[in-house]
C-alpha cells in the first residue's frame, strides 16, 4: 500500500510541474476575482541607471511625457506627504543617457508633483500633488513659476496646437492663452458644470495628438470642437459611464476609463475598439496610469503592484510584478508611456525602463 502511495505522489507531482506554463489564476491568496494570465517565471527587464547625482535617493515617479526630440521629461513626489525631495522636473537624454534635475524654489510650497504637460515653445506644467493645490508650476529657461487660482484644482491639460492651458476646477474649466482666461460651464456651454446646483464638476482632461481637448464630467463624455464644446454622441453615455481616466491614444482619439473599470477606445464619432469585457480582478481599484499602444497593439494597465499587458489581437494577457523581476519593491506604483518609436516605458518606485515584447 506505501508503495502504491509514493507512486500516486510522484504522478500528481509530474502533472503539476507539466501545468506550469498553462494558463491559469496567478496565486493571490486564492482570490477567485483575479484574471487569467500566463504565468511567466522570470522577466529580464533592462533598467535605465538612476543612480546618479542628479536624482533623489527616493525617487517615485508620478508622471513622463515624451517630448518633440524623443527625451524624457519626468516628475515626481517623496517618499511621504512631509518629504519634499520630489519637488522637482527631471529631464532625461535617451540617446545620451544623461539626466538633468530642475528643482523648484525653496518658495515653493509643494511637496512633489502628480501630472506633467509640456509646450511646443519649451514650457513645463506640472500639477502639485498628491494633496490638492490651487496652482500650477511653470518652467521655462530655467525659472520657475506659478499660475493661481480661487479654487482647488482637479486636473489639467495642454494643447499645443493653440498654446492653451486647460484646467479643470468646481467652478467649470478655464481656458488659459497667454493672459487671457475663458470659463466655460453650464452658463456659457453644454458642460453640466454648476457645483453648487449638483455638485458637479470635470474630473479628467485629457488633449488628443491633434489637440483636441477631452472631458469626463458627471456621467458624460464631451471635447472641444473649435470653439465650442460638444458632446460625444455615441459613447456608451449611462448612469454607469463616469469617466475617471482619460489618455491619449492618437491624432484623433482617445482612451477612456469608467467608474465601473470599463475600457474605451473613442473618435470624436465613434467606439473604436470595446474593452469592458477584460478582467483584471480587483486590481483596479488600485489603478495608476493606463495607455494604448497601437503600434504593439496592447492596452497597457499599471496598478500599485502589478502591470498588466493585454495584446489585443491575441487576446491574451502577460503581468510583471514583484515575483517575476526585480522590480525594487513590493508596491511599485506603476506609471506607463508611450515614445515616439511605439515603444512602451514603465516606472515607479526607483526604476524605469522599456517594456520588453512578451508576446513571441
Amino acid at each position: 500500500m506505501k508503495n502504491h502511495l509514493f507512486l500516486l505522489l510522484g504522478l500528481l507531482l509530474l502533472a503539476l510541474s507539466c501545468k506550469k506554463e498553462e494558463m491559469m489564476p496567478e496565486d493571490t491568496d486564492g482570490d477567485p476575482s483575479d484574471p487569467m494570465e500566463e504565468i511567466i517565471d522570470t522577466i529580464d527587464l533592462d533598467f535605465i541607471n538612476l543612480q546618479d547625482p542628479a536624482l533623489p535617493d527616493f525617487f517615485l515617479i508620478r508622471d513622463m511625457i515624451f517630448d518633440q526630440d524623443g527625451d524624457l521629461w519626468l516628475c515626481g513626489t517623496g517618499q511621504t506627504i512631509s518629504d519634499n525631495s520630489g519637488n522637482a522636473l527631471y529631464h532625461y537624454d535617451v540617446d545620451n543617457d544623461s539626466w538633468e534635475k530642475f528643482p523648484v524654489t525653496e518658495d515653493f510650497p509643494f511637496n512633489g508633483f502628480v501630472k506633467l504637460q509640456l509646450s511646443n515653445d519649451g514650457k513645463a506644467y506640472l500639477l502639485p500633488g498628491p494633496t490638492l493645490y490651487q496652482q500650477i508650476a511653470v518652467f521655462e529657461e530655467g525659472q520657475w513659476d506659478t499660475i493661481g487660482f480661487n479654487d482647488v484644482i482637479w486636473d489639467m491639460a495642454f494643447d499645443a496646437a493653440s498654446n492653451a492651458l486647460w484646467v479643470s476646477l468646481e467652478e467649470g474649466i478655464w481656458k488659459i492663452q497667454g493672459e487671457e482666461r475663458e470659463l466655460y460651464n453650464a452658463d456659457n456651454s453644454v458642460l453640466p458644470v454648476d457645483f453648487d446646483v449638483n455638485g458637479s464638476f470635470c474630473q479628467a482632461l485629457q488633449t488628443d495628438h491633434s489637440g483636441r481637448l477631452w472631458v469626463g464630467c458627471s456621467n458624460r463624455l464631451f471635447y472641444f470642437d473649435e470653439s465650442q464644446f460638444k458632446e460625444h454622441n455615441v459613447s456608451p453615455a449611462s448612469m454607469n459611464y463616469v469617466v475617471t481616466r482619460l489618455r491619449a491614444v492618437d491624432e484623433n482619439s482617445v482612451l477612456t476609463m469608467n467608474a465601473y473599470e470599463a475600457f474605451y477606445h473613442l473618435s470624436s464619432d465613434e467606439i473604436l475598439a470595446d474593452f469592458s469585457d477584460l478582467e483584471f480582478g480587483n486590481y483596479l481599484s488600485t489603478l495608476n496610469d493606463l495607455t494604448l499602444n497601437t503600434t504593439r497593439d496592447e492596452l497597457i494597465i499599471g496598478t500599485l503592484d502589478k502591470l498588466f499587458i493585454h495584446n489585443i489581437g491575441l487576446d491574451s494577457m502577460r503581468v510583471i510584478n514583484k515575483e517575476n523581476s526585480l522590480i525594487p519593491d513590493s508596491n511599485p506604483y506603476f506609471t506607463v508611456a508611450n515614445d515616439r518609436n511605439g515603444e512602451v516605458w514603465a516606472a515607479g518606485k526607483n526604476f524605469l525602463f522599456k517594456i520588453p515584447n512578451l508576446f513571441d
